[in-house]
C-alpha cells in the first residue's frame, strides 16, 4: 500500500545501470515515436518528478514546461493518484467492457464527464471512452461515418480539417494533418484519396491575407473559404464531417479569429455536416476553461478527449457525442452493432486514476488556477521575448503557449533549452514554433527560470 508520506523507491534508488548502459540498451531494443534510432543518441533518460520538476537517472534536476506532453495538469508524483491506481488494482484490474459487461469506474467517469460538458453544452449525452486521442479521432470518425449510414447517405464520408493541424498518429489522424498526410491514407492509395479536404487555419500568421476581400475580417474570409472548400469537393452529398482543433496546440497555440466558429457552425447546419471539436490538447483546463469552444460559444456535435483528463497518469481517452449524433449511431430500428472497440477502452484502472484527477481539479479549482496563471505568465514571456530579432509572435490561451520563430530553428532551441537550461519545451511539428503547456501548479520562480532559459537561449541566435 502507498502510504502517506512515503518516497517513491523506485523513483530514488539508483538505477540498476549506469547512464551509458541505458542509453546503449534503449538504442538496442527500444523505438521511439516520431525519431530516428540516431536522435537517441543523446538523450535524457527521466527518473523521478515531483510538482513541474523532473530529475534523469544522474539526478540533475529540469523544469518540466510541456506537462509530460500537453497532459499533465496537477503536477508529477501526487500519492493520492498512485493510491486510486492501487487501490483499484487490489479490488481488480482489468475487465472486458464491450457488449454486456461495464465496471463501476468507467459508469462514474463517463457520467462525471457528461457533467462537465454539459455545463457549457447540454446537448452532450455520453461517452465513448478510448486509450488515448489518436484512438478518440479515430473512432469520431466512426460515429459520423455510422450516422450518415444509418440515415441512407452512405457516399457522405468526406473530412474538412485544417493545415498545420495535429490530430494523432494512427491512418485517420494522420490523414487529416497536412504536413504528414503520406503517412495516412495516401500511402495505401497512391495519392488518390479525395476523402480528405484541407483549409487555411484562421490565423494572420497561417491564413493568407490576400484572400481576405475588402470590409471582409479575417474570420469571415476563412469561413467563406470553408464553404467554398465543402462546394467544391461535393457539397452536402459528400462531406461529412469538419474535424479541428479549437486552438491548434502542436502547431504552436494558434488562436483563430473570433468570427470564425460562429460562421463554421452555421455552415455546417446548412451542408448537414458534423462538427468534431478536438479537445484532446485542450480539454479539461488547458485553456482556462473546461472545453476551448467555451471561449466562443460554439456547440460542437462531438467532442474527443485525452490527455487531462487523466493528467497522463494512466491512458484515457474519449468520444463525447451529442443527443443529436447519438441518437442517429444507434437507432432503434437497427439490430446492427456499432463494430469499434478498444481491448483498454474503460479500463477500470485507468478510469479511477482519471475520476481522481477530476476530483484534485475540481477541489484546487484548477481550471481557474490555470486561467489566471496562464494571464501572467504569458504576459511575462511576451515581455521578455517579443524584442528578440528572432521572435515573430508570443501567443496562448490558459497555458497553452507558442513562441513563432521567424526561422525553422525550433528544434535547436528545444536541445539547447535541455541541455543548457535544464528546461523541458517542445519543438512543433512545422518547426517554427515552441511550444509550452507547463502544469497548472507551476509555481512563480519556475515560471520565471522557463522564461529565463528561453531569453537566454533565443537572444544568442
Amino acid at each position: 500500500m502507498v502510504e502517506k508520506g512515503e518516497t517513491s523507491r523506485t523513483a530514488e534508488k539508483k538505477t540498476e545501470f549506469g547512464e551509458q548502459q541505458l542509453k546503449k540498451n534503449d538504442f538496442d531494443f527500444q523505438l521511439h515515436g516520431m525519431s530516428r534510432p540516431k536522435d537517441q543518441c543523446d538523450e535524457v533518460i527521466w527518473q523521478s518528478g515531483q510538482g513541474s520538476l523532473l530529475k534523469d537517472v544522474n539526478g540533475q534536476e529540469y523544469v518540466d514546461g510541456i506537462g509530460g506532453l500537453f497532459c499533465n495538469h496537477i503536477g508529477h508524483g501526487r500519492k493520492e493518484m498512485a493510491q486510486a491506481a492501487y487501490d483499484q488494482m487490489s479490488q481488480l484490474e482489468f475487465m472486458a467492457t464491450l457488449a454486456g459487461y461495464s465496471n463501476p469506474n468507467s459508469i462514474r467517469l463517463t457520467e462525471k464527464i457528461v457533467k462537465i460538458a454539459r455545463k457549457a453544452f447540454p446537448e452532450m449525452s455520453s461517452v465513448f471512452l478510448t486509450s488515448g486521442g489518436s484512438e478518440a479521432n479515430e473512432a469520431a470518425y466512426h460515429f459520423v461515418l455510422r450516422y450518415f449510414s444509418n440515415k441512407g447517405m452512405k457516399d457522405k464520408t468526406r473530412m474538412v480539417s485544417f493545415c498545420n493541424s495535429y490530430h494523432g498518429s494512427t491512418m485517420l489522424p494522420m490523414s487529416a494533418n497536412t504536413t504528414i498526410s503520406s503517412y495516412g491514407v495516401e500511402r495505401v492509395t497512391g495519392g488518390k484519396s479525395d476523402n480528405f479536404v484541407h483549409i487555411d487555419f484562421p490565423n494572420p500568421n497561417f491564413f493568407p491575407m490576400s484572400d481576405v476581400k475588402h470590409e471582409e475580417s479575417l474570420g469571415q474570409a476563412a469561413a467563406r473559404k470553408l464553404e467554398e472548400a465543402i462546394v467544391k469537393n461535393g457539397g452536402e452529398q459528400k462531406i461529412a464531417c469538419f474535424l479541428f482543433e479549437p486552438i491548434q496546440g502542436d502547431g504552436g497555440a494558434v488562436i483563430p479569429h473570433d468570427d470564425f466558429y460562429p460562421l463554421a457552425r452555421q455552415i455546417c447546419d446548412k451542408y448537414n455536416i458534423l462538427m468534431i471539436a478536438d479537445e484532446v490538447m485542450t480539454g479539461f483546463g488547458k485553456t482556462g476553461k473546461w472545453f476551448a469552444m467555451e471561449h466562443w460559444g460554439v456547440h460542437p456535435d462531438i467532442i474527443t478527449f485525452a490527455k487531462g483528463v487523466s493528467s497522463g497518469y494512466l491512458p484515457v481517452g474519449g468520444v463525447i457525442l451529442s443527443d443529436k449524433v447519438k441518437g442517429g449511431v444507434f437507432e432503434e430500428s437497427s439490430d446492427e452493432p456499432f463494430k469499434h472497440d478498444y481491448t483498454y477502452a474503460s479500463h477500470a484502472t485507468c478510469c479511477a486514476v482519471a475520476l481522481k484527477n477530476l476530483e484534485i481539479m475540481e477541489e484546487e479549482n484548477l481550471v481557474s488556477v490555470c486561467a489566471e496563471k496562464g494571464y501572467k505568465f504569458l504576459s511575462m514571456l511576451m515581455n521578455r521575448l517579443l524584442e528578440l530579432p528572432i521572435v515573430k509572435d508570443v501567443r496562448g490561451a490558459g497555458l497553452l503557449i507558442g513562441i513563432e520563430l521567424k526561422e525553422k530553428c525550433a528544434k535547436d532551441v528545444e536541445s539547447k533549452m535541455l541541455k543548457e537550461e535544464h528546461v523541458v519545451v517542445h519543438a512543433a511539428m512545422n518547426e517554427k514554433v515552441i511550444d509550452l503547456a507547463p502544469s497548472f501548479v507551476t509555481t512563480q520562480e519556475q515560471f520565471e527560470r522557463i522564461a529565463d532559459g528561453l531569453y537566454n537561449v533565443l537572444s544568442k541566435m
